[in-house]
């Protein structure tokens, strides 16, 4: 049995050796997300140059948020994706809340609940103020869905929320030198209209300035 375990874990190292995965950066760009529905636990994103489909990670969570009473402190917010090999996505949604509107009762429920935790907001804002700040994360791919045009009539927002894509190449490379590269044609998609649950990312799209709120 002692020998069977050695072997084991033997191959398990040289595998690891023989094989390891690289991202590499490749550029960035601007993306306009236009609408944000949820469907059968999944998110779904219309953007200007692509559509996202997120399963898992924090979908539940940021759901759950978007509809509490806590929505009313959301002070900023901004959206980063990062696309891998052309159709793997993953997706980070930065909210800050504004802990001056809420009780120390309140703050606790929120990293509790949630993980909120005390944190400055961006530089470039050039606004000295503490907050509360998650940050929620899921991972997708790109999607190609059917009826966007009908998604964008019933359920785009007013201001379509400015996101920070970036682009990654996933090299998996070999022990014989070859390099894996990743790729695939997207696979249409339909969102029944009667399943959509929509999500009033709207309110997090500006930031109000300390004078004006």
């Amino acid at each position: 049995m002692k020998k069977w375990l050695t072997y084991f874990l033997l191959l398990i190292s040289i595998t690891l050796t023989a094989c390891t995965t690289k991202s590499e950066y490749l550029n960035s760009d601007k993306e306009q997300l236009k609408a944000f529905l949820i469907s059968q636990h999944k998110l779904y994103v219309v953007g200007q140059h692509y559509d996202y489909q997120f399963d898992g990670g924090d979908i539940k969570h940021l759901q759950d948020f978007l509809t509490s009473k806590y929505t009313e402190t959301v002070f900023y917010a901004d959206a980063k994706l990062e696309i891998h090999d052309g159709k793997n996505v993953k997706g980070y949604y930065h909210i800050y809340l504004d802990p001056k509107k809420l009780s120390q009762n309140e703050i606790g429920l929120l990293n509790k609940r949630f993980g909120f935790m005390q944190k400055e907001l961006p530089q470039e804002l050039n606004i000295k103020q503490p907050m509360l700040m998650k940050v929620f994360q899921a991972e997708g791919m790109l999607a190609k869905l059917q009826n966007r045009d009908e998604l964008l009539t019933k359920y785009k927002i007013s201001t379509p929320l400015q996101a920070e894509v970036k682009y990654y190449k996933n090299q998996v490379k070999l022990n014989d030198g070859v390099s894996d590269i990743g790729g695939g044609l997207l696979a249409p998609i339909l969102i029944p209209a009667v399943a959509v649950i929509t999500l009033p990312i709207f309110i997090m799209i500006t930031y109000c300035k300390p004078d004006n709120c």
